[in-house]
Protein backbone atom coordinates (compact mmCIF):
# COMPACT_ATOMS: atom_id res chain seq x y z
CA UNK A 1 0.00 0.00 0.00
CA UNK A 2 3.09 2.43 1.21
CA UNK A 3 4.59 1.84 -2.43
CA UNK A 4 1.74 2.20 -4.26
CA UNK A 5 0.89 5.39 -2.89
CA UNK A 6 4.47 6.65 -3.30
CA UNK A 7 4.02 5.75 -7.43
CA UNK A 8 0.57 7.68 -7.40
CA UNK A 9 2.30 10.81 -6.16
CA UNK A 10 5.21 10.44 -8.04
CA UNK A 11 2.76 10.03 -10.81
CA UNK A 12 0.88 12.87 -10.31
CA UNK A 13 3.72 14.96 -10.02
CA UNK A 14 4.93 14.10 -13.37
CA UNK A 15 1.40 14.21 -14.55
CA UNK A 16 1.71 18.13 -13.49
CA UNK A 17 4.92 19.26 -15.11
CA UNK A 18 3.62 17.31 -18.87
CA UNK A 19 0.59 19.68 -18.75
CA UNK A 20 2.81 22.67 -17.51
CA UNK A 21 5.04 22.11 -20.71
CA UNK A 22 2.25 21.17 -23.18
CA UNK A 23 3.30 25.06 -24.39
CA UNK A 24 6.66 24.16 -25.06
CA UNK A 25 5.17 20.89 -27.53
CA UNK A 26 1.89 21.97 -28.62
CA UNK A 27 1.83 25.82 -30.96
CA UNK A 28 -1.12 28.11 -30.08
CA UNK A 29 -1.48 31.51 -30.45
CA UNK A 30 -0.62 34.34 -28.23
CA UNK A 31 -3.37 35.93 -26.11
CA UNK A 32 -3.51 39.59 -25.69
CA UNK A 33 -0.85 40.18 -22.87
CA UNK A 34 1.56 37.62 -24.37
CA UNK A 35 1.64 39.55 -27.27
CA UNK A 36 2.55 42.53 -24.88
CA UNK A 37 5.69 40.35 -23.51
CA UNK A 38 6.50 39.51 -27.55
CA UNK A 39 6.04 42.70 -28.57
CA UNK A 40 8.36 44.84 -26.40
CA UNK A 41 10.91 42.25 -26.33
CA UNK A 42 11.61 42.66 -30.01
CA UNK A 43 12.67 46.25 -29.37
CA UNK A 44 15.40 47.68 -28.65
CA UNK A 45 16.63 48.57 -25.18
CA UNK A 46 15.73 52.23 -25.77
CA UNK A 47 12.71 51.44 -27.08
CA UNK A 48 11.49 48.92 -24.43
CA UNK A 49 11.36 51.83 -21.90
CA UNK A 50 9.92 54.49 -23.78
CA UNK A 51 6.91 53.43 -25.52
CA UNK A 52 6.68 49.91 -23.41
CA UNK A 53 8.44 49.73 -20.23
CA UNK A 54 7.37 52.81 -18.18
CA UNK A 55 3.77 53.27 -20.11
CA UNK A 56 3.21 49.68 -18.47
CA UNK A 57 2.13 48.40 -15.06
CA UNK A 58 4.97 46.40 -14.68
CA UNK A 59 8.63 46.47 -13.66
CA UNK A 60 11.05 45.76 -16.09
CA UNK A 61 12.93 42.76 -15.51
CA UNK A 62 11.21 40.36 -16.63
CA UNK A 63 10.62 42.14 -20.32
CA UNK A 64 14.82 43.06 -20.84
CA UNK A 65 15.49 39.25 -19.83
CA UNK A 66 13.21 38.27 -22.71
CA UNK A 67 14.46 40.36 -25.08
CA UNK A 68 18.00 39.19 -24.54
CA UNK A 69 16.04 35.39 -25.23
CA UNK A 70 14.35 36.58 -28.05
CA UNK A 71 17.20 37.57 -29.82
CA UNK A 72 18.90 34.14 -29.51
CA UNK A 73 15.94 32.34 -29.78
CA UNK A 74 13.34 33.86 -31.62
CA UNK A 75 9.37 35.04 -30.94
CA UNK A 76 7.98 32.01 -31.45
CA UNK A 77 5.41 30.45 -29.17
CA UNK A 78 7.05 27.52 -28.09
CA UNK A 79 10.83 28.64 -27.95
CA UNK A 80 9.53 32.06 -25.80
CA UNK A 81 7.03 29.71 -23.69
CA UNK A 82 10.27 27.50 -22.92
CA UNK A 83 12.01 30.27 -20.63
CA UNK A 84 8.34 30.70 -18.44
CA UNK A 85 8.53 26.38 -17.85
CA UNK A 86 12.20 26.43 -17.40
CA UNK A 87 11.34 29.28 -14.79
CA UNK A 88 8.63 26.69 -13.20
CA UNK A 89 10.95 23.25 -13.38
CA UNK A 90 13.64 25.19 -11.13
CA UNK A 91 11.12 26.38 -8.73
CA UNK A 92 10.03 22.97 -8.05
CA UNK A 93 13.49 21.78 -7.93
CA UNK A 94 14.51 24.41 -5.39
CA UNK A 95 11.17 23.49 -3.32
CA UNK A 96 11.61 19.73 -3.68
CA UNK A 97 15.26 19.95 -2.76
CA UNK A 98 14.50 21.87 0.46
CA UNK A 99 11.31 19.84 1.44
CA UNK A 100 13.57 16.38 1.02
CA UNK A 101 16.59 17.48 3.03
CA UNK A 102 14.55 19.32 5.82
CA UNK A 103 11.15 17.45 6.24
CA UNK A 104 9.91 13.94 6.88
CA UNK A 105 8.92 11.38 3.70
CA UNK A 106 4.96 12.82 4.54
CA UNK A 107 5.72 16.24 4.37
CA UNK A 108 8.25 16.28 1.33
CA UNK A 109 5.64 14.03 -1.17
CA UNK A 110 3.01 16.74 0.03
CA UNK A 111 5.03 19.56 -1.07
CA UNK A 112 5.89 18.80 -4.29
CA UNK A 113 2.43 17.16 -4.90
CA UNK A 114 0.86 20.39 -4.11
CA UNK A 115 3.49 22.72 -6.01
CA UNK A 116 3.76 20.80 -8.89
CA UNK A 117 -0.48 20.30 -9.08
CA UNK A 118 -1.12 23.77 -8.88
CA UNK A 119 -3.56 25.01 -11.13
CA UNK A 120 -1.14 28.46 -11.07
CA UNK A 121 1.79 25.94 -11.93
CA UNK A 122 0.69 24.24 -15.11
CA UNK A 123 -1.07 27.44 -16.12
CA UNK A 124 2.11 30.22 -16.56
CA UNK A 125 4.78 27.68 -17.31
CA UNK A 126 3.60 28.17 -20.45
CA UNK A 127 2.58 31.81 -20.47
CA UNK A 128 4.90 34.39 -22.04
CA UNK A 129 4.59 36.59 -18.85
CA UNK A 130 6.61 37.32 -15.37
CA UNK A 131 4.65 34.79 -13.48
CA UNK A 132 6.69 32.21 -13.58
CA UNK A 133 9.97 34.02 -13.03
CA UNK A 134 8.36 35.46 -10.09
CA UNK A 135 7.37 31.90 -8.97
CA UNK A 136 11.17 31.20 -9.29
CA UNK A 137 12.74 33.91 -7.72
CA UNK A 138 9.93 33.75 -4.57
CA UNK A 139 11.23 30.55 -4.22
CA UNK A 140 14.17 30.95 -3.70
CA UNK A 141 13.90 33.79 -1.46
CA UNK A 142 11.57 31.72 0.21
CA UNK A 143 14.23 29.05 1.14
CA UNK A 144 16.71 31.18 1.66
CA UNK A 145 14.70 33.18 4.15
CA UNK A 146 13.66 29.96 5.79
CA UNK A 147 17.66 28.83 5.90
CA UNK A 148 18.59 32.07 7.82
CA UNK A 149 20.92 33.83 4.90
CA UNK A 150 19.94 37.49 5.86
CA UNK A 151 21.52 36.37 9.55
CA UNK A 152 24.14 34.83 7.81
CA UNK A 153 27.93 35.10 6.29
CA UNK A 154 28.71 38.01 3.48
CA UNK A 155 27.93 35.85 0.68
CA UNK A 156 24.83 34.28 1.80
CA UNK A 157 23.79 37.82 2.62
CA UNK A 158 24.92 39.56 -0.92
CA UNK A 159 22.98 36.66 -2.55
CA UNK A 160 19.60 37.04 0.14
CA UNK A 161 19.61 40.58 -0.91
CA UNK A 162 20.11 39.74 -4.33
CA UNK A 163 16.90 37.53 -5.08
CA UNK A 164 14.87 40.53 -3.11
CA UNK A 165 16.25 43.15 -5.17
CA UNK A 166 15.30 40.81 -8.53
CA UNK A 167 12.23 39.98 -7.24
CA UNK A 168 10.85 42.89 -6.40
CA UNK A 169 12.13 44.04 -10.18
CA UNK A 170 10.13 41.32 -11.58
CA UNK A 171 6.23 41.87 -10.02
CA UNK A 172 4.74 44.63 -8.11
CA UNK A 173 3.29 41.40 -6.56
CA UNK A 174 6.91 40.23 -5.92
CA UNK A 175 8.13 44.02 -4.65
CA UNK A 176 5.31 43.52 -1.80
CA UNK A 177 6.67 40.25 -1.09
CA UNK A 178 10.45 40.86 -0.81
CA UNK A 179 9.68 43.85 1.46
CA UNK A 180 7.71 42.10 3.79
CA UNK A 181 11.14 39.33 3.81
CA UNK A 182 13.48 42.04 4.34
CA UNK A 183 10.97 43.64 7.14
CA UNK A 184 10.94 40.70 8.54
CA UNK A 185 14.70 40.14 8.46
CA UNK A 186 15.23 43.93 9.41
CA UNK A 187 13.01 42.82 12.72
CA UNK A 188 15.54 39.60 13.20
CA UNK A 189 18.51 41.55 13.08
CA UNK A 190 17.55 44.57 14.81
CA UNK A 191 20.28 43.88 17.52
CA UNK A 192 22.95 43.70 15.43
CA UNK A 193 23.58 47.43 14.00
CA UNK A 194 25.73 46.95 10.73
CA UNK A 195 23.58 43.97 9.34
CA UNK A 196 20.31 46.00 10.24
CA UNK A 197 21.57 48.86 8.07
CA UNK A 198 22.46 46.39 4.93
CA UNK A 199 19.14 45.07 4.92
CA UNK A 200 17.57 48.46 4.66
CA UNK A 201 20.18 49.43 2.06
CA UNK A 202 18.82 46.40 0.20
CA UNK A 203 14.88 47.94 0.88
CA UNK A 204 16.09 51.06 -0.27
CA UNK A 205 17.44 49.65 -3.96
CA UNK A 206 14.19 47.81 -4.06
CA UNK A 207 12.35 50.94 -4.38
CA UNK A 208 14.35 52.65 -6.87
CA UNK A 209 12.11 51.23 -9.37
CA UNK A 210 9.29 52.18 -8.15
CA UNK A 211 9.88 55.42 -7.29
CA UNK A 212 11.01 56.27 -11.41
CA UNK A 213 8.39 54.06 -12.41
CA UNK A 214 6.00 56.60 -10.57
CA UNK A 215 7.29 60.03 -11.30
CA UNK A 216 8.67 58.83 -14.85
CA UNK A 217 5.92 56.49 -16.12
CA UNK A 218 2.27 55.98 -15.54
CA UNK A 219 1.91 53.81 -12.44
CA UNK A 220 0.72 56.88 -10.65
CA UNK A 221 -2.38 57.43 -13.15
CA UNK A 222 -3.31 53.76 -12.48
CA UNK A 223 -3.07 53.95 -8.87
CA UNK A 224 -6.36 54.83 -6.62
CA UNK A 225 -8.97 52.61 -7.90
CA UNK A 226 -8.20 54.10 -11.99
CA UNK A 227 -7.19 50.50 -13.05
CA UNK A 228 -9.28 47.85 -14.64
CA UNK A 229 -8.85 45.51 -11.44
CA UNK A 230 -12.28 46.43 -8.78
CA UNK A 231 -12.49 44.97 -5.12
CA UNK A 232 -15.64 45.10 -3.02
CA UNK A 233 -13.62 44.68 -0.21
CA UNK A 234 -11.58 42.28 2.15
CA UNK A 235 -13.74 39.35 0.74
CA UNK A 236 -13.01 40.53 -3.10
CA UNK A 237 -8.82 39.99 -1.84
CA UNK A 238 -8.92 37.07 -0.04
CA UNK A 239 -11.61 35.51 -2.50
CA UNK A 240 -8.93 35.91 -5.24
CA UNK A 241 -6.27 34.83 -3.01
CA UNK A 242 -8.15 31.46 -2.81
CA UNK A 243 -8.83 31.54 -6.30
CA UNK A 244 -5.06 31.34 -7.01
CA UNK A 245 -3.67 28.63 -3.74
CA UNK A 246 -7.45 26.62 -3.34
CA UNK A 247 -9.38 27.18 -6.31
CA UNK A 248 -11.79 24.30 -5.57
CA UNK A 249 -12.71 26.43 -2.03
CA UNK A 250 -13.91 29.14 -5.07
CA UNK A 251 -15.94 26.17 -7.24
CA UNK A 252 -17.88 24.89 -4.02
CA UNK A 253 -18.70 28.86 -3.13
CA UNK A 254 -19.86 29.38 -6.63
CA UNK A 255 -22.10 26.03 -6.05
CA UNK A 256 -23.40 27.21 -2.46
CA UNK A 257 -24.15 31.55 -3.20
CA UNK A 258 -23.75 33.38 -5.76
CA UNK A 259 -23.32 37.51 -6.19
CA UNK A 260 -21.48 38.68 -3.51
CA UNK A 261 -22.06 36.08 -1.20
CA UNK A 262 -19.51 33.78 -3.07
CA UNK A 263 -17.16 35.97 -2.35
CA UNK A 264 -17.79 35.89 1.16
CA UNK A 265 -18.05 32.25 1.32
CA UNK A 266 -14.45 31.91 -0.58
CA UNK A 267 -13.52 34.14 1.85
CA UNK A 268 -14.58 32.38 5.24
CA UNK A 269 -14.06 29.26 3.92
CA UNK A 270 -10.32 30.18 3.14
CA UNK A 271 -9.78 31.77 6.14
CA UNK A 272 -10.89 28.47 8.00
CA UNK A 273 -8.53 25.69 5.67
CA UNK A 274 -5.83 28.42 6.06
CA UNK A 275 -6.18 28.19 10.29
CA UNK A 276 -6.57 24.47 10.20
CA UNK A 277 -3.25 24.26 8.05
CA UNK A 278 -1.45 26.36 10.78
CA UNK A 279 -3.01 24.46 13.54
CA UNK A 280 -1.40 21.17 12.20
CA UNK A 281 1.84 22.51 10.90
CA UNK A 282 2.30 23.44 14.51
CA UNK A 283 1.92 20.28 15.40
CA UNK A 284 4.20 18.45 12.59
CA UNK A 285 6.76 21.15 13.84
CA UNK A 286 8.79 18.52 15.64
CA UNK A 287 9.42 16.13 12.53
CA UNK A 288 11.62 18.75 11.43
CA UNK A 289 15.29 18.49 11.40
CA UNK A 290 16.05 22.40 12.33
CA UNK A 291 13.81 25.41 14.11
CA UNK A 292 10.35 23.97 13.22
CA UNK A 293 8.62 25.93 15.19
CA UNK A 294 10.73 29.27 13.80
CA UNK A 295 9.44 27.56 10.25
CA UNK A 296 6.42 27.55 10.46
CA UNK A 297 5.77 30.85 12.55
CA UNK A 298 7.72 32.48 9.53
CA UNK A 299 5.28 30.89 6.85
CA UNK A 300 2.53 31.87 8.85
CA UNK A 301 3.49 35.56 9.19
CA UNK A 302 4.11 34.98 5.33
CA UNK A 303 1.32 34.76 4.20
CA UNK A 304 -1.20 36.26 6.77
CA UNK A 305 0.54 39.77 6.67
CA UNK A 306 0.55 39.32 2.76
CA UNK A 307 -2.36 38.94 2.17
CA UNK A 308 -3.60 41.46 5.01
CA UNK A 309 -1.20 43.89 3.16
CA UNK A 310 -3.09 43.16 0.13
CA UNK A 311 -6.69 44.05 1.60
CA UNK A 312 -4.90 47.29 2.44
CA UNK A 313 -3.64 48.09 -0.79
CA UNK A 314 -6.93 46.74 -2.73
CA UNK A 315 -9.11 49.45 -0.61
CA UNK A 316 -6.97 52.07 -2.08
CA UNK A 317 -6.26 50.92 -5.78
CA UNK A 318 -7.61 47.23 -6.58
CA UNK A 319 -4.65 44.95 -8.06
CA UNK A 320 -5.61 41.20 -6.79
CA UNK A 321 -6.28 38.81 -9.23
CA UNK A 322 -5.94 34.83 -9.17
CA UNK A 323 -2.82 34.54 -10.88
CA UNK A 324 -0.57 37.66 -9.13
CA UNK A 325 -0.83 35.10 -5.80
CA UNK A 326 1.54 32.32 -7.33
CA UNK A 327 3.86 34.28 -5.50
CA UNK A 328 2.63 32.35 -2.26
CA UNK A 329 2.92 29.50 -3.62
CA UNK A 330 5.75 28.49 -2.34
CA UNK A 331 5.26 29.24 1.42
CA UNK A 332 1.87 27.73 1.13
CA UNK A 333 2.64 24.36 -0.20
CA UNK A 334 5.47 24.26 2.30
CA UNK A 335 2.95 24.96 5.27
CA UNK A 336 0.31 22.02 3.91
CA UNK A 337 3.94 19.93 3.84
CA UNK A 338 4.22 20.75 7.86
CA UNK A 339 0.23 20.37 7.50
CA UNK A 340 0.37 16.59 6.83
CA UNK A 341 3.51 16.03 9.42
CA UNK A 342 1.15 16.98 11.82
CA UNK A 343 -1.74 14.16 11.25
CA UNK A 344 1.23 11.82 10.68
CA UNK A 345 -0.04 10.01 13.66
CA UNK A 346 -3.15 8.80 11.97
CA UNK A 347 -1.10 6.97 9.63
CA UNK A 348 1.44 7.10 6.89
CA UNK A 349 -1.40 5.77 4.24
CA UNK A 350 -4.56 7.73 4.94
CA UNK A 351 -2.57 11.01 4.90
CA UNK A 352 -1.26 10.18 1.78
CA UNK A 353 -4.53 9.04 0.49
CA UNK A 354 -5.87 12.64 1.35
CA UNK A 355 -2.74 14.44 -0.02
CA UNK A 356 -3.34 11.90 -3.50
CA UNK A 357 -7.00 12.84 -3.62
CA UNK A 358 -6.32 16.68 -2.84
CA UNK A 359 -3.58 16.42 -5.63
CA UNK A 360 -5.94 14.57 -7.76
CA UNK A 361 -8.44 17.63 -7.56
CA UNK A 362 -5.67 19.80 -8.03
CA UNK A 363 -4.72 17.87 -11.78
CA UNK A 364 -8.70 18.31 -12.61
CA UNK A 365 -8.62 22.16 -12.15
CA UNK A 366 -5.32 22.19 -13.59
CA UNK A 367 -6.44 20.42 -17.02
CA UNK A 368 -9.81 22.91 -17.18
CA UNK A 369 -7.82 25.76 -16.52
CA UNK A 370 -4.75 24.95 -19.36
CA UNK A 371 -7.41 23.30 -21.59
CA UNK A 372 -8.96 26.82 -21.48
CA UNK A 373 -5.64 28.39 -22.30
CA UNK A 374 -4.50 26.48 -25.43
CA UNK A 375 -8.50 26.03 -26.98
CA UNK A 376 -7.03 28.55 -27.50
CA UNK A 377 -8.70 31.37 -25.54
CA UNK A 378 -7.50 34.13 -28.07
CA UNK A 379 -6.91 33.04 -31.26
CA UNK A 380 -5.10 36.21 -32.88
CA UNK A 381 -3.30 33.97 -35.40
CA UNK A 382 -6.08 32.48 -36.89
CA UNK A 383 -7.73 35.71 -37.10
CA UNK A 384 -4.83 37.60 -39.03
CA UNK A 385 -4.79 33.88 -40.97
CA UNK A 386 -8.25 34.27 -42.23
CA UNK A 387 -7.68 37.84 -43.26
CA UNK A 388 -4.32 37.18 -45.12
CA UNK A 389 -6.39 33.90 -47.02
CA UNK A 390 -9.61 35.85 -47.53
CA UNK A 391 -8.26 39.23 -48.61
CA UNK A 392 -8.05 40.39 -52.32
CA UNK A 393 -5.44 43.27 -53.23
CA UNK A 394 -6.61 46.46 -52.57
CA UNK A 395 -9.08 45.90 -49.77
CA UNK A 396 -8.50 48.06 -46.69
CA UNK A 397 -6.98 46.07 -43.84
CA UNK A 398 -7.26 47.55 -40.16
CA UNK A 399 -7.14 47.21 -36.92
CA UNK A 400 -9.51 47.99 -33.47
CA UNK A 401 -7.49 50.82 -31.90
CA UNK A 402 -7.84 51.24 -27.89
CA UNK A 403 -9.01 54.67 -26.70
CA UNK A 404 -6.81 56.64 -24.30
CA UNK A 405 -4.09 53.99 -24.78
CA UNK A 406 -0.56 55.16 -23.37
CA UNK A 407 0.96 52.24 -25.81
CA UNK A 408 -0.24 52.77 -29.17
CA UNK A 409 2.98 52.08 -30.80
CA UNK A 410 3.12 48.54 -29.05
CA UNK A 411 -0.47 48.09 -29.80
CA UNK A 412 0.17 48.35 -33.67
CA UNK A 413 3.09 45.86 -33.20
CA UNK A 414 0.68 43.42 -31.46
CA UNK A 415 -1.91 43.85 -33.96
CA UNK A 416 0.83 43.22 -36.82
CA UNK A 417 2.92 40.64 -35.60
CA UNK A 418 1.01 37.33 -37.32
CA UNK A 419 0.68 39.04 -40.33
CA UNK A 420 3.45 37.41 -43.04
CA UNK A 421 2.73 39.71 -45.77
CA UNK A 422 4.44 42.96 -45.92
CA UNK A 423 2.24 44.23 -48.37
CA UNK A 424 -0.27 44.68 -46.16
CA UNK A 425 -0.80 48.30 -44.87
CA UNK A 426 -2.31 47.97 -41.76
CA UNK A 427 -4.43 51.13 -40.75
CA UNK A 428 -5.64 51.87 -37.28
CA UNK A 429 -9.45 52.42 -36.76
CA UNK A 430 -11.70 53.32 -33.55
CA UNK A 431 -14.51 51.47 -32.79
CA UNK A 432 -17.04 54.43 -33.29
CA UNK A 433 -15.60 55.02 -36.94
CA UNK A 434 -16.14 51.34 -38.13
CA UNK A 435 -19.42 52.52 -39.45
CA UNK A 436 -17.39 54.92 -42.01
CA UNK A 437 -14.99 52.46 -43.31
CA UNK A 438 -15.07 52.52 -47.02
CA UNK A 439 -15.32 48.97 -48.25
CA UNK A 440 -14.05 46.60 -48.98
CA UNK A 441 -12.82 45.85 -45.68
CA UNK A 442 -11.39 43.51 -42.92
CA UNK A 443 -11.02 44.99 -39.04
CA UNK A 444 -8.92 42.73 -36.55
CA UNK A 445 -10.48 42.90 -33.29
CA UNK A 446 -8.13 41.97 -30.46
CA UNK A 447 -8.99 41.48 -27.00
CA UNK A 448 -12.80 43.41 -27.83
CA UNK A 449 -15.64 42.96 -25.54
CA UNK A 450 -17.91 44.60 -28.25
CA UNK A 451 -21.66 43.05 -29.36
CA UNK A 452 -20.47 42.13 -32.82
CA UNK A 453 -23.98 41.77 -33.70
CA UNK A 454 -25.25 45.29 -32.90
CA UNK A 455 -21.86 46.69 -35.03
CA UNK A 456 -23.31 44.30 -37.85
CA UNK A 457 -26.45 45.69 -37.23
CA UNK A 458 -25.66 49.58 -37.47
CA UNK A 459 -23.47 48.26 -41.27
CA UNK A 460 -27.07 47.09 -42.21
CA UNK A 461 -28.57 50.24 -41.31
CA UNK A 462 -26.34 51.52 -43.80
CA UNK A 463 -26.97 49.54 -46.47
CA UNK A 464 -23.42 47.16 -45.88
CA UNK A 465 -23.52 43.61 -45.54
CA UNK A 466 -21.28 42.54 -43.21
CA UNK A 467 -19.96 39.48 -41.63
CA UNK A 468 -17.85 38.74 -38.91
CA UNK A 469 -15.68 35.24 -37.65
CA UNK A 470 -14.30 34.60 -34.06
CA UNK A 471 -11.65 31.74 -34.19
CA UNK A 472 -12.17 30.66 -30.88
CA UNK A 473 -15.10 29.70 -28.58
CA UNK A 474 -16.16 33.35 -27.38
CA UNK A 475 -15.57 36.82 -29.37
CA UNK A 476 -12.64 38.42 -27.75
CA UNK A 477 -11.07 38.38 -31.08
CA UNK A 478 -12.60 38.49 -33.92
CA UNK A 479 -12.48 39.69 -37.99
CA UNK A 480 -15.14 42.13 -39.31
CA UNK A 481 -15.60 42.06 -42.84
CA UNK A 482 -17.38 43.38 -45.67
CA UNK A 483 -19.37 41.10 -48.00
Amino acid sequence: MRNALNYVVYALVVLGVLLSAIGIFYQYSYWWDELYSVAAAGLGLNEMFDIFILPDVHPPLYTMLLGAWVDLFGQGERQVRLLSFIFAALALYFISSWAKNEMSDVGFKTVILFFATAPLFAFYAQEARSYSMMLFLASILTIFYLRGYHLEGVKRFLIFSLISVLLSLTHYFGFVYAGLIIIFSLIESRRDVLRSLSIVFSGVICFIWPAIHFFKGSIGDKSGDNFWIKSEGFQSTISSLSSGLTPQINILSGKLGGGMYREYLAALFFIAVFVLVVALARKGRVLVKTHGAEIILKLTLIVSVFALTMIAIDYHSPISTRRNYIVLLPAFSILLGFAAQGVKNIGFKYVMVAVVIGGVGNIGAASVQVKSKISPMQNNSGAVSYIEEERSEGDNVYYLARSGSSMPEVHKMMAEFYFSNDDIELNSIFIEDINSVEAPFFVLMQHQKHDLEEISDEFRDLGLDVGYITPQENQSVAVLYSK
